[in-house]
């Protein structure tokens, strides 16, 4: 079980978004052990005390935090069709969306282990607007900076021409998740089909930027829609959304480099 549910974990969410939730994951835990630790030495000898609810209100500065954290890293590329869909505004909708999520998980919790009389603690409430929303906040502020900074391709067009059939689509940049030699074209993989394009591997790696890594001869892989890697037999494959592509080994140290991995 717990198997099928890290390999579920890593086929949902790419590399960069896992790390993303490590570093967040990590903070947390740092800040709610200070915040623990700061609360034991202060009240500690005190018989009212009680280390047990501490510990949980901890562990829920935590858990649900990151499960909304999750879902606000989803969020965006379900609306990316949407105008202005990367601009401040939307990225504060997703944040109060986030908030509200993690008040109302977390009140529910606290209600059904009888640590609250109420559904939606108002004491709670003002607790958590004076002090926890700060860690939050700033946390989700950095992981959101974080991954415009790390997506940003600097000198990489937003868009590109490509057919399907006798159509020839302006195909955004960051929506291919791989690339496939095919004949004088390239094959442009995305979740709105395959558009194709005739152009050279090696051109082609070179006008898209840094968020583009060759593999092999006959792939290129965006490195955010990359999964995982696989070894079977010697080989060496990533997995890029469902799709199995083999790495050569002519590849294999740039991009074991590239992608930060141990492939």
């Amino acid at each position: 079980m717990n198997t099928s549910l890290i390999q579920s974990y890593r086929n949902f969410f790419s590399r960069e978004e896992q790390k993303i939730l490590r570093i967040s994951l990590y903070i947390l835990i740092a800040l709610s052990s200070v915040i623990f630790f700061q609360k034991f030495i202060q009240f500690g000898g005190f018989p009212e005390y009680q280390p047990i609810r501490s510990i949980l209100f901890n562990f829920l500065m935590i858990v649900p935090f990151i499960l909304c954290l999750m879902i606000a890293l989803k969020l965006p590329g379900k609306f990316t069709t949407i105008p202005k869909a990367q601009n401040i505004l939307y990225y504060v909708g997703i944040g109060f969306l986030n908030f509200l999520g993690y008040i109302v998980i977390t009140n529910v919790v606290l209600y059904l282990l009888n640590f609250s009389t109420s559904l939606i603690s108002e004491n709670f409430f003002w607790k958590y607007l004076t002090g926890i929303v700060q860690v939050h906040l700033t946390l989700y502020l950095f992981v959101h900076f974080y991954r415009h900074k790390t997506s940003q391709q600097t000198n990489a067009p937003k868009f590109i021409q490509a057919a399907k059939g006798s159509t020839t689509y302006t195909v955004k940049i960051t929506d291919i998740s791989w690339i496939e030699s095919y004949d004088h074209y390239v094959k442009l993989h995305t979740a709105e089909g395959v558009f194709l394009r005739r152009d050279t591997m090696k051109n082609i790696l070179t006008d898209l930027g840094n968020d583009f890594v060759r593999i092999h001869r006959k792939f290129i892989v965006n490195k955010h829609f990359v999964k995982r890697t696989e070894k079977k037999e010697g080989k060496t494959f990533i997995v890029v959304n469902d799709k199995k592509l083999k790495v050569s080994n002519s590849y294999l140290q740039k991009v074991s480099r590239i992608l930060n991995s141990t492939v």
